[in-house]
């Protein structure tokens, strides 16, 4: 028969444990953990892999939170913007760009590679080259692209030849436009 004071030291003893229920809280919550890590992990590595494909071809580095290209571009350049680009005066030479949102205007006469976002190119955007996008949400083509369009997004809005943008909404109109 257990006394009061062995009854004790044996419920004291089993509660100092943790419980089971605990261990496996602890185990989920690492396995969460380990999951959003690699999450992270891919992000970083794609935006890198990104990166060091065009540095390794010797293009010229731009970063800052917004980038802004007033005059025409004349060396192939890679654009690490956080937020914003825009390249006013078109392009002469190759782009690859990493960014939130990037706006291309004028003539581009080399290729565009694009990883974020949204990629816009203006009404008076003019894209010689091909445009390949290694991942992005939004496309919209205002202007003109002579080259293909490649890669992977979520939505593409393109001005055909026989659409006409409809001013009021900022979006495309999907209907033919009357002669």
């Amino acid at each position: 028969m257990t006394t009061p004071e062995q009854n004790s030291e044996s419920e004291h003893t089993r509660s100092s444990r943790p419980g089971m229920g605990c261990v496996l809280l602890a185990g989920l919550v690492l396995i969460g953990g380990a999951v959003v890590l690699y999450g992270f992990w891919q992000i970083w590595s794609t935006v890198s892999g990104f990166e060091d494909q065009f540095l390794d071809a010797g293009y010229v580095l731009e970063e800052g939170n917004s980038v802004t290209f007033e005059e025409t571009v004349q060396v192939d350049t890679y654009v690490y913007a956080r937020e914003t680009l825009n390249v006013e005066a078109g392009s002469n030479a190759n782009l690859g760009i990493t960014a939130h949102e990037a706006f291309i205007s004028g003539r581009v006469t080399g290729n565009i590679a694009f990883l974020g976002g949204d990629l816009e190119i203006t009404e008076d955007g003019l894209v010689e080259g091909n445009i390949d996008i290694r991942m992005a949400r939004n496309v919209v083509i205002r202007g003109e692209v002579l080259g293909e369009i490649t890669g992977t997004w979520t939505r593409l809005y393109e001005l055909q030849q026989d659409q006409t943008p409809d001013p009021g909404s900022g979006t495309m109109d999907t209907e033919p436009a009357e002669d």
